[in-house]
This record gives C-alpha cells, structure tokens and sequence, in this order.
C-alpha cells in the first residue's frame, strides 16, 4: 500500500486539535508533529493524529472510543503527558 499524504485539511484540523502553549511544531519524516518539553507528543501521519501518552491516559482515550495503534518502546508517564493533554481535550 502506498503511502498517503495529509491532505491540507487534515493539517489544519491537527493543529487545531493538539497545538497547545510552549509547544514547538515541527515535520518529522514529512509529516507535522508537535514537541513540548523536548518530547513529542503528536504526530499527523496519513490524515490520522497519532498520540503519546502515558498507559492512564492510553485507556482513558480507549474509554472513550479511542483505538491503540502500537505501545511504544520507551512509554511516557503521566508527568511527560499530563499539561498537554488537559489542554487537548479543554479545546475539543
């Protein structure tokens, strides 16, 4: 399968959706991404965003219709995720 790139819309909606203060937005391998604190914590890949978070948080989301892609080597705690992710659902 070939690989899709974001589409303009999807970009606006991701920075909408996950830009939150102090962090820094940036393209990792084409694709945006947002960093806060040296960590990244949001990536738009394919027209889907794709979040860090720690395992609390993970099966909150999960809780709430969200889905688990692939559980990172290196997970987060809750301290590394928890400003962005209460500014994240405060604008959704």
């Amino acid at each position: 399968m070939a690989w899709k790139k974001n589409s303009p819309d999807a970009i606006h909606r991701f920075d909408a959706l996950v830009a939150v203060k102090g962090a820094k937005r940036g393209i990792l391998f084409g694709c945006p991404i947002y960093v806060l604190e040296g960590e990244r914590y949001a990536t738009l890949y394919q027209n889907q965003i794709v979040l860090r978070l720690s395992p609390a948080d993970a099966a909150d989301l999960i809780s709430k219709g969200g889905r688990v892609g692939r559980q990172s080597r290196s997970p987060c705690t809750d301290e590394m995720t928890r400003g962005s992710l209460t500014a994240i659902s405060a604008q959704g």
